[in-house]
């Protein structure tokens, strides 16, 4: 007495919503799981965060609902240096990117892919998946056998690669290393300064090699950001705090903005772990999203590689469906997102404490630099 769908998209993130509705757009009955995360690390940010701007351009869907999620475009990347004396910017006349709020992004995504037709279902706990050779089985234990869902392909579009992997009983190299971690502060503003951070994006040195700052504005407030490349400090709340009180002594976060109502949090972005996973193609399921380690692996970044992954992986998936083998249609996706994001996630290989100080004496690498950091170009 099983539900019958084309597809079973696990996961109600951006990568999810992305996926279930570009299939959705082609004709295929797909049903999307929001499913709690039982994940003893958060993964992605919760709150704020940055998209380059030509993410919009390989998803016209969400082209549509930018002028709805969108908060600040940024045309400028300003770098400086340790001691926040030197300074240099790489400014363009187009919008290199725009900083967003994610539950205004994922509450737009979710209207569009319903709009679309997707069945959503809201689960308490996680279902069991069971990988057939015709079906992947999803069903959640003490529920009725009415509600199990039969769909010809599953895609994983939540938690770590390491957690999926686990949940779908197929351990997968590369799925537990874990180096990157990201701290932030976000900041409430008075309306007096709320435009001060408008179309910048600002990069620092720290004293600590293999991790920089950044600070970028949104509507009614600015989100402080330090980037731990190699994972070397759990001193989350007391390192972020220091560094927003030197950007308020150094005059970059105005006099008089108060820290005491500020929120901070933390995650631990999978950063280019897609580079480094044997697999993202099990029997009829496809990893994307963060469950595939689709971040930057020089920011952490994930919304770009989520969106670009998850178009990648409808293409995929909508050939495998009208393909007589369909697994073997599906072995193509990990070509595919080699040959289309790769390059965009792919870390430095100089490390940051040698480009820093060439960034700030020289304007052309600031702008190699800035160009790496946002689209993933070879510095």
């Amino acid at each position: 007495m099983s539900n019958l769908y084309d597809i079973a998209v696990y996961g109600a993130s951006v990568a999810g919503y992305v996926a279930a509705t570009a299939l959705a757009k082609l004709g295929w009955q797909v049903i999307l799981l929001d499913v709690p995360s039982t994940y003893s690390e958060q993964i992605e940010p919760s709150n704020a965060d940055w998209i380059p701007a030509d993410t919009f351009d390989v998803c016209p869907f969400l082209r549509r609902i930018r002028a709805a999620v969108v908060e600040r475009p940024f045309r400028t990347v300003q770098f400086y240096s340790t001691d926040l004396t030197s300074k240099i910017h790489y400014r363009t006349r187009s919008i290199m990117g725009f900083t967003l709020s994610i539950p205004t992004l994922l509450r737009k995504l979710k209207i569009s892919a319903c709009q679309e037709g997707i069945e959503y279902r809201r689960y308490r706990g996680k279902p069991e998946i069971v990988l057939q050779e015709q079906w992947v089985l999803i069903s959640q234990s003490g529920a009725s056998r009415r509600r199990d869902i039969q769909a010809k392909i599953l895609i994983m579009a939540k938690d770590s690669p390491a957690e999926a992997a686990f949940n779908l009983g197929r351990p997968l190299r590369g799925a537990d290393k874990k180096k990157f971690a990201i701290s932030e502060m976000s900041i409430n503003l008075p309306k007096s300064k709320q435009g001060d951070f408008d179309n910048v994006m600002h990069i620092f040195q720290l004293p600590v090699a293999d991790r920089f700052g950044m600070l970028f504005g949104m509507s009614n407030s600015i989100i402080t950001r330090i980037v731990y490349q190699n994972q070397l400090s759990t001193r989350w709340e007391e390192q972020i705090m220091q560094f927003a009180t030197r950007l308020q002594r150094a005059g970059i976060i105005p006099e008089g903005v108060k820290f005491s109502k500020a929120k901070i949090t933390h995650w631990f972005p999978p950063a280019a772990q897609a580079l480094e996973l044997d697999t993202h193609v099990l029997k009829r399921t496809l990893l994307i999203g963060s469950a595939g380690g689709f971040a930057s692996g020089i920011t952490g970044a994930a919304l770009d590689a989520s969106v670009r992954s998850a178009i990648v992986a409808s293409e995929v998936a909508d050939k495998a469906l009208k393909s007589n083998r369909c697994q073997e249609t599906l072995a193509d996706f990990k070509d595919q997102w080699r040959d289309d994001i790769a390059d965009r996630i792919r870390p430095f290989t100089t490390p940051l404490r040698m480009i820093f100080p060439m960034a700030l004496s020289n304007k052309m690498i600031a702008a190699r630099l800035a160009r790496a950091m946002l689209f993933g170009e070879n510095i």
